[in-house]
């Protein structure tokens, strides 16, 4: 399910550092990160919560031939073609991934996969977003004091469930919080993380 880790590469941006996917679809690896900046009502609420370009986050996957997104939503942890996601998402789609001095070797990636495939089916962590969306309204995120971020959780919300994949690998992308209280906004804003471009 994996794909060997290759040289990273610049890719050949185009206008407004847009990157076009099929050029760019061999370079991408296990791990690396997807954020959406969504346009339905549910989207746009969690953006201006967070005061975030970003409303939802995923894993890229190598499946075989097939390029996935792993990612928490509605229907809880599942995987989908990214180029569907292409097609279909109302939004954009921005990729990400680890700074060079901050990469993981294929053994690590390979971990992080199998976390991450052992997530898929769960539910997705409804509780645990509700009372998430009025913290960050009301800007009292509690910090990683005394917060546990190994523990595998039964249900998971999308940032959470990136979080916590990156996490298993080594890497807190969020040091300020622990995984349920790490938004897209986080993810995106992470030190440890290059924005490629966006995705077209």
């Amino acid at each position: 399910m994996s794909q060997i880790a290759m040289p990273v590469e610049q890719p050949q941006c185009l206008a407004n550092n847009q990157l076009e996917y099929a050029a760019i679809r061999a370079q991408m690896q296990d791990g690396d990160i997807l954020l959406f900046g969504g346009s339905s009502a549910f989207s746009r609420l969690i953006r201006w919560a967070s005061k975030s370009d970003y409303s939802h986050a995923g894993i890229v996957a190598w499946w075989g031939e097939r390029l996935m997104v792993l990612e928490a939503k509605g229907p809880g942890v599942v995987a989908s073609p990214i180029s569907d996601n292409l097609c279909h998402y109302p939004g954009n789609i921005d990729y990400f991934r680890l700074k060079p001095e901050h990469t993981l070797d294929l053994p690590a990636r390979k971990k992080m996969l199998d976390f991450a495939l052992l997530q898929l089916g769960k539910k997705y962590n409804f509780w645990q977003l509700v009372p998430f969306f009025f913290k960050l309204v009301f800007k009292k995120l509690h910090k990683h004091r005394g917060w546990e971020d190994h523990d595998i959780a039964s249900a998971y919300f999308c940032s959470e469930y990136v979080s916590a994949i990156y996490t298993k690998a080594g890497r807190d992308l969020d040091i300020l919080y622990p995984n349920h209280f790490t938004s897209p906004q986080a993810i995106g804003q992470s030190k440890l993380l290059e924005k490629v471009g966006r995705l077209r």
